[in-house]
């Protein structure tokens, strides 16, 4: 069985088509991705991908942003102008990336405990989790209202910070397999994975603004 699961509800804008449904992965099955955003230069990186072999199934900025991670990885953020929230398995190198967009205009939330690791767009849904208590930290509320400061890091719910991305290793229990798709019908975005995933996160890159994470 393996140990993570992805799992997407999709606002469906671009490409209503089946090949658009999400998690989707590359032609390989190496890569799997769930996204929540919109990728504004999406149709300009499909045809510098395109010149350099890749071949698409859908129009959807989705596949363009997978497809841009296959070929150039973290960097690839760099390269995007857009909204976005994303998760991308790497079933070969057994590792999950997470990544936000540089203005935080799309929230990405993510909880440890004990027994494993969870993230979703929206903290309702970390919340179902057992494990994920509801409890709020006196101090963590304070800087959280005071300064803003989401990221404490150990236990609890916390915020992928903006303009950072994580890696965390699912090794050695993969094979990673994503276990569900989304239906175009969905209204909104969330994705969760589970468990004992070790983190760490960093600042992307974006040209001259933002750090590749290590």
């Amino acid at each position: 069985v393996a140990n993570v699961v992805l799992v997407h509800r999709r606002l469906s804008i671009i490409d209503l088509s089946e090949p658009g449904w999400q998690p989707m992965h590359t032609r390989d099955g190496r890569y799997y991705a769930i996204f929540n955003g919109e990728i504004y230069n999406y149709v300009e990186l499909r045809d510098e991908l395109s010149s350099l072999g890749h071949r698409f199934r859908s129009g959807s900025d989705t596949e363009v942003l997978l497809e841009a991670y296959a070929h150039w990885g973290a960097e690839a953020l760099g390269r995007l102008t857009g909204m976005f929230a994303v998760a991308i398995l790497d079933v070969e190198a057994q590792r999950l990336f997470l990544a936000r967009d540089f203005f935080g205009i799309k929230p990405l939330y993510y909880a440890r405990w004990r027994d494993g690791f969870a993230f979703a767009s929206e903290i309702n849904t970390l919340l179902r989790l057992p494990g994920v208590g509801r409890r709020a930290h006196p101090q963590r509320l304070y800087d959280y209202l005071g300064f803003g400061v989401t990221d404490h890091g150990g236990d609890g719910h916390v915020e992928v910070g903006v303009a950072h991305a994580a890696r965390l290793s699912c090794a050695p229990r993969c094979p990673c397999s994503p276990a569900t798709r989304s239906s175009p019908s969905s209204r909104h975005a969330g994705f969760a994975s589970s468990p004992s995933l070790p983190t760490s996160s960093a600042p992307t890159r974006r040209r001259r603004r933002f750090m590749k994470p290590p």
